[in-house]
């Protein structure tokens, strides 16, 4: 730890300032939704409009989760982050934010200047994909405030963090508490105790378990002292912008509601009126001087984490708890690092980004670069990361599982089509994170949480298809509520060619066949199911459910040849040469009937039967990925040429049916087309989230024509922009370490 925290200071000595660093070339664009604080599935807020003071930030599914900043400059209050009205005593005017946020994977920045300062606020998660330790919930606000004016000014940040992160819906009732880690203070609220954990599941639902925390050092910008008080936000507030001070004696809550208007209203519950009730942790410095320049700027941060333990997920009736406490971590342990660390942290997070950014932009461009960074942290905030130690008693070693939440798509989990897309960002920074999210739907299919028939539901559910399941549950509980209605939704080709796909993505990348060996059996019979149904699918549901059940699909049939292929290339890294020969053998001989079928002379088809028809066969790079070489290049070319003849205002339409785009899939196709046709693109969508009027994190499902969104938003799908980093880096066997 030492010698890290030296080269951290060795490296911050070398820059002019630390917090006035020169910006990296992403620009401040306006996007649809602000990633503030983005962690996982509950903890989740952004800001959904163009700077942080004209609307509150939100969870998002939509609901307030309302977080509060101000400063005072020479006398005078200023929002930075919050609505219009802060209570009908006070009116505080804006700080003027001076262009839009910059967002980057880890890091959103904001610009203010006036009163005779400059001040950049950020909000850093330093989560990275490449490093499961750093799957820890915590955020940092980070304030950095400098004199434009060569004068002197006295200045005090306020911050707070209302109760509104901790509940499902305003009307449930919460309790606070205060405490003292070292030399750190943490302020948390979360609901009353007996808390209702794991209780609600479902698509637009909030935690109300676990904690929300709000954590400070001892002093303030040269050494002012930390004012804090656990109370009604909009007290704390109008006290704040009128004297700078907070009130004096706290008044946690005790059981009243997370937000109660005058009207004794309790839905979108704002502060805007004098009568509000909203519980709060509440921190702010007191006065400190802001020296004029070429002194260096004064800098601050507050810390904001939630800890949701006793559990995270549900699993078939064992309860997992969240990766960071697998050796018996709690979070003051996590409060009291990110303290230590915070330097450490803050640079990590910024080198991060720094190399990220520019590969990206060395790639694809700098529209291409800014899309990526954008869909980083909500394809991860999408999941949450759990710990697995053998809690249902099969002998299964300890391992990390990964939970995904399709988001406003059926709130499931556990849902392969959810995390697929997802697969090159996993390739490209860290392979280990798809067995971890294929390993538990795996379990389940292999029968290993089946006990017997007269055990409890879902312990007595047995899997004997010949197929993969689609998903396992609820989220947060993979316990297959669906099972008795639809068996959750069969996608039979769709998510059996996803398994094999995914899982030799990572045997080839780490040449490694453990997890193949392990489940040999299982996925034999996978493969086998896919001979004999894949390479003319009956009519069936594929992942875009939305456009109904299809027979014959073309781009389907193609997943189903390339998972074939992909299953016997696994044989032979395994060293069964026999089984590589025979799969190796069908695949190849599939794709050749694949291209006659198909053919609609200068493309390929929607359906096997309908000429005139087209559809995006984004399953196809999987064979570049995987480097099968099923499908000649004359294929991906006439492919690419049929989707510019349909190009639209904001990007390619799924297929003939319409002009409903997949930004997802969109992402993937983009990565086999030349560059010109792949910088085009990039320049669509990124004028597509600068004009779409829904205020929303990034949907991938929208109108292509008019940029409209059709449904879904915050899912991690968007994590195959990434596809064109991870080919264009190399096909796998040959990639770049990006650590």
């Amino acid at each position: 730890m030492k010698v890290a925290l030296l080269a951290v200071l060795v490296r911050l000595l070398s820059w002019p300032a630390y917090g006035n660093c020169q910006p990296l070339p992403l620009p401040g664009i306006r996007v649809p939704s602000v990633p503030l604080i983005v962690h996982d599935p509950y903890f989740s807020i952004w800001s959904p409009g163009d700077d942080l003071t004209t609307n509150w930030t939100v969870h998002w599914t939509g609901k307030i989760q309302s977080i509060f900043s101000a400063v005072r400059v020479d006398g005078v209050p200023y929002r930075l982050i919050g609505a219009p009205c802060i209570g009908k005593r006070t009116s505080v005017s804006p700080l003027l934010q001076s262009g839009y946020a910059q967002v980057y994977p880890t890091r959103t920045r904001y610009h203010y200047v006036g009163a005779g300062l400059q001040l950049n606020l950020t909000f850093v998660t330093p989560k990275f994909v490449n490093d499961l330790d750093s799957f820890k919930p915590v955020t940092y606000v980070e304030y950095d405030i400098s004199s434009l004016d060569g004068v002197e000014h006295t200045v005090q940040i306020y911050f707070d963090v209302t109760a509104q992160l901790a509940v499902d819906t305003d009307d449930e009732g919460v309790e606070s508490f205060r405490q003292t880690i070292g030399e750190l203070t943490d302020l948390r609220i979360g609901t009353k105790s007996p808390q209702p954990v794991l209780k609600k599941v479902g698509d637009d639902v909030r935690i109300d378990w676990g904690y929300a925390h709000l954590a400070f050092g001892q002093g303030g910008p040269g050494g002012a002292p930390m004012l804090s008080w656990l109370g009604n936000a909009v007290e704390a507030r109008n006290e704040f912008a009128v004297s700078g001070r907070l009130p004096k004696v706290d008044a946690p809550a005790t059981g009243q509601a997370a937000c109660t208007t005058a009207s004794g209203q309790h839905v979108t519950c704002g502060d805007c009126d004098d009568g509000t009730v909203l519980p709060a942790l509440v921190a702010a410095t007191d006065e400190f001087v802001v020296k004029a320049k070429p002194v260096a700027s004064a800098s601050h941060h507050f810390i904001v984490a939630y800890d949701d333990s006793p559990a995270s997920i549900g699993y078939f009736g064992a309860v997992l708890q969240a990766y960071w406490r697998r050796n018996g971590a709690k979070i003051d342990d996590i409060l009291r690092d990110a303290h230590i660390n915070y330097i450490l942290r803050s640079l990590q997070a910024r080198e991060f980004d720094e190399v990220l950014v520019d590969r990206l932009i060395s790639v694809g461009g700098i529209n291409y670069a800014t899309m990526a960074s954008l869909a980083y942290r909500q394809a991860l905030g999408s999941n949450k990361l759990v710990w697995y130690d053998d809690a249902l008693k099969t002998k299964k070693a300890s391992q990390p599982f990964l939970f995904v939440k399709g988001c406003f798509s059926s709130g499931d989990t556990g849902t392969i089509d959810d995390n697929f897309p997802l697969a090159p960002l996993f390739l490209y920074l860290n392979a280990d994170l798809i067995p971890a999210f294929l390993h538990p739907i795996l379990m389940f299919a292999n029968n290993e949480t089946y006990v017997d028939a007269s055990a409890p539901f879902p312990r007595n559910i047995s899997w004997t298809e010949s197929y993969s399941p689609h998903f396992l549950g609820e989220y947060p509980n993979a316990e297959l509520q669906c099972w008795e209605e639809n068996r959750c939704e069969p996608m039979p080709v769709e998510m059996t060619g996803d398994v094999l796909l995914l899982l030799a993505s990572v045997v080839i990348q780490k040449n490694d066949t453990t997890i193949f060996n392990e489940y040999y059996a299982l996925l034999t019979r996978y493969a086998d199911y896919l001979v004999d149904n894949g390479l003319d699918p009956a009519k069936q549901l594929s992942t875009d459910d939305f456009e109904g059940p299809l027979a014959h699909n073309v781009n389907l049939a193609a997943k189903a040849i390339i998972a074939i292929a992909a299953f016997a290339q696994m044989c032979k890294l395994g060293g069964y040469d026999p089984c590589h020969e025979h799969y190796m053998s069908i695949a190849r001989n599939y794709s050749g009937i694949w291209m006659k079928k198909a053919d609609d002379g200068d493309h390929y088809r929607l359906a096997y039967d309908q000429s005139g028809t087209w559809s995006l066969k984004f399953n196809l790079m999987w064979d570049k990925l995987l480097q099968t070489n099923l499908f000649p290049q004359d294929v991906f070319d006439k492919e690419i040429a049929e989707y510019n003849r349909h190009l639209k205002e904001y990007g390619w339409p799924l297929d003939s049916r319409g002009t409903w785009a997949n930004l997802g899939w969109t992402g993937w196709v983009g990565s086999f087309a030349n560059q010109t046709v792949h910088y085009d693109l990039f320049n669509r969508l990124v004028n597509w989230i600068q004009q779409t009027p829904q205020r929303v994190p990034l949907t991938d499902f929208y109108d292509a024509l008019n940029g409209t969104q059709i449904k879904f938003q915050a899912r991690a799908q968007v994590g195959a922009l990434f596809a064109k980093l991870f080919m264009d880096d190399a096909a796998l066997g040959k990639k770049k370490k990006n650590d």
